[in-house]
């Protein structure tokens, strides 16, 4: 999970921004030669930058990755329930804080997720509990309630 932060989280593409331009002033000749300009100024403008694909590790979502490993390694190690759903829950809200691209390191801890999800509900950890049933508590194979009595 954490080497899905080496791999981009983002695409690429051209974002807008805000940035300051000289605009120039005007100069003229004058009748004898000289030139004569008109001050320059400083104005705001919107400026487009083109990025490229943007790793986890610059990303606000580097913060949950380590937080959900952290997570489901204290509920594997542990056995605490209640930390490997957290660890589950916070990974699935690192997935889609990010909008939906399909990018490699999304990929790679998706995947990651997964194996980990499936390995907890083997282990018991998540998921729902089984429930006893109705033979709880019977020690032979007579109805429960029969034990004790006498047979005929």
């Amino acid at each position: 999970m954490l080497a899905s932060l080496g791999l981009p989280w983002q695409r690429g593409g051209i974002k807008p921004g805000f940035d300051w331009a000289w605009n120039p002033g005007y100069c003229t000749v004058t009748w004898d030669g000289y030139s004569r300009c008109t001050t320059w100024d400083l104005v705001p403008d919107v400026a487009y930058k083109a990025v490229g694909p943007i790793p986890g590790t610059q990303l606000p979502v580097r913060v949950l990755v380590v937080a959900t490993v952290v997570l489901l390694w204290a509920g594997w190690r542990r056995a605490a329930r209640a930390a490997a759903g957290a660890g589950l829950a916070l990974g699935v809200g690192a997935v889609l804080i990010g909008g939906a691209s399909v990018t490699s390191g999304r990929l790679l801890f998706v995947v990651a997720l997964a194996l980990l999800a499936t390995t907890l509900h083997a282990g018991g950890l998540v998921g729902r509990r089984r429930s006893p049933g109705p033979t709880a508590g019977v020690r032979s194979g007579m109805p429960a309630g029969m034990h004790g009595a006498s047979r005929p």
